[in-house]
């Protein structure tokens, strides 16, 4: 919906638009255009209130030169199709955008009809866009957007897929269902299982591994005492071991 307030300099000369981007915008240079990066790629609705009348606009823009001076040498237009109304009307309409990325066809309606096919340009969209602006000083509008519904979806013999879901009904993803969860937390169960097979020798020893690391000792010849291998005296009598002697 839009709805002028106040004229400007030149008369009603504001707009509004909504539309599907490559890539996000830049707000604001002094002309109060939206800038995109270079190459971006944009499928709006815009309407124009009130220069040459109150009309809607559905385009298709590819973004050549965002440092340009003029607004008009920026953007290079593939289409733009102007339908009468639709503005300053103080309303509520519906606008619907359809790229099939298949058939490279980009569909524009507004409230269920005056549609718009255009062939040869679409894309996947990673953003979405919408600004208002006034095009000279001491223009004024109102403009409200509502109900903004996304779709992605696939389209087999029998229609969409009966997994799609729009964007805004999709239930959260939970971290369990995620290929990078169960691979971090088997990748943590390996650590500790390796761990463990490290650490073991040192914490348990196997059953006997006491006794014979006695047996392996040197025994007194004089009053037989066990002492640990390589002592130099018995610890019981005092004897001066012999070099060798078990």
């Amino acid at each position: 919906m839009t709805t002028n307030v106040q004229n400007g300099t030149y008369g009603a000369r504001v707009g509004a638009l909504v539309g599907l981007a490559t890539s996000s915008s830049t707000c604001c240079p002094s002309d109060r255009s939206a800038l995109f990066p270079k190459d971006s790629k944009e499928i709006s609705v815009a309407t124009d209130c009130c220069y040459a009348g109150a009309n809607l606009f559905f385009g298709s823009t590819k973004w050549i030169n965002p440092d340009a001076t003029l607004s008009g040498d920026r953007i290079t237009k593939v289409l733009e199709k102007k339908v009468p109304g639709f503005a300053d009307d103080a309303a509520f309409h519906s606008y619907t955008i359809e790229m099939n990325l298949t058939s490279e066809t980009t569909i524009w309606t507004v409230d269920g009809g005056n549609a718009t096919t255009y062939t040869g340009f679409t894309f996947a969209p990673s953003y979405l866009v919408f600004w208002a602006q006034g095009h000279d000083p001491g223009d004024y509008a109102v403009a409200q957007l509502r109900n903004v519904r996304m779709e992605i979806f696939t389209i087999g013999s029998g229609g969409p897929s009966p997994n799609s879901q729009p964007t805004s009904q999709l239930p959260p993803v939970s971290p369990y269902s995620q290929w990078w969860f169960w691979t971090i937390l088997g990748l943590s169960g390996l650590s500790g299982i390796l761990a463990l097979g490290y650490l073991r020798p040192w914490v348990s020893p196997k059953k006997g591994q006491s006794a014979q690391a006695k047996s392996e000792g040197e025994t007194c010849p004089q009053c037989g005492a066990q002492m640990p291998q390589g002592s130099l005296f018995c610890g019981r009598c005092g004897l001066k071991f012999a070099r060798g002697a078990m």
